[in-house]
């Protein structure tokens, strides 16, 4: 098991955009129990660029992840398997920030997830 983010990348871009979400919330006059509820309307250029950085720092970190995976099984292979090539009985992604288009009812939404 190994983690790799986006390396602070993806949590500084988000922070340009949720301050971009305040700013338009109040510029709107939007009411809301919480500045920090400020989101984009899908279709705007802000989302575009939102879903556009997130998606470049979901990729990044995965880029990273896959990079640290292939030399630690070089290593392993090297050092405890006799050098001989293994495979991982699994792999699994995990992500702790994650968010996707999918189409429900024919309908396109954009799910997150992002533990507190």
């Amino acid at each position: 098991m190994l983690h790799s983010g986006s390396r602070h990348i993806g949590n500084k871009l988000a922070q340009c955009h949720i301050n971009t979400a305040k700013e338009l919330a109040k510029l709107a006059d939007t009411k809301l129990p919480d500045l920090d509820l400020a989101y984009f309307v899908t279709g705007t250029p802000e989302f575009a660029a939102y879903w556009r950085d997130l998606q470049w720092a979901q990729n990044y970190a995965r880029f990273n992840q896959d990079v640290m995976m292939a030399r630690f099984k070089r290593i392993v292979e090297k050092h405890l398997a006799g050098g001989k090539p293994t495979k991982p009985l699994l792999n699994v992604n995990c992500h702790h920030n994650y968010a996707e288009k999918e189409v429900h009812f024919g309908e396109e939404v954009y799910l997150t997830y992002s533990p507190a």
